[in-house]
């Protein structure tokens, strides 16, 4: 299986990341068996897990969080970042 990297249109070009994920056809946040929360400290934290909160837990209990406040993020003025690792058999 190869490894799609996609640069589009309108992405911030930063040495700190380079492409952004695609998804197969067929996969949900169901199939997310991993998230990553990185919070600004400047950022309300409520607010921040209410905004994401439904979308982490699809299906009853999430799958493992990963979350940390940090001083900065790759974009200048984000106050969060989030990335996923989805599973996702194919036959």
């Amino acid at each position: 299986m190869e490894i799609q990297r996609l640069r589009p249109d309108g992405l911030v070009r930063s040495p700190a990341f380079s492409h952004v994920a695609v998804v197969p056809p067929g996969a949900t946040l169901a199939d997310v068996v991993q998230w990553t929360v990185l919070v600004h400290t400047d950022a309300d934290l409520g607010a921040a897990y209410g905004a994401i909160g439904p979308m982490l837990a699809t299906g009853g209990a999430p799958p493992l969080v990963t979350a940390a406040r940090v001083a900065g993020l790759g974009v200048p003025g984000a106050l969060l970042e989030v990335s996923a690792v989805a599973a996702v058999v194919r036959d």
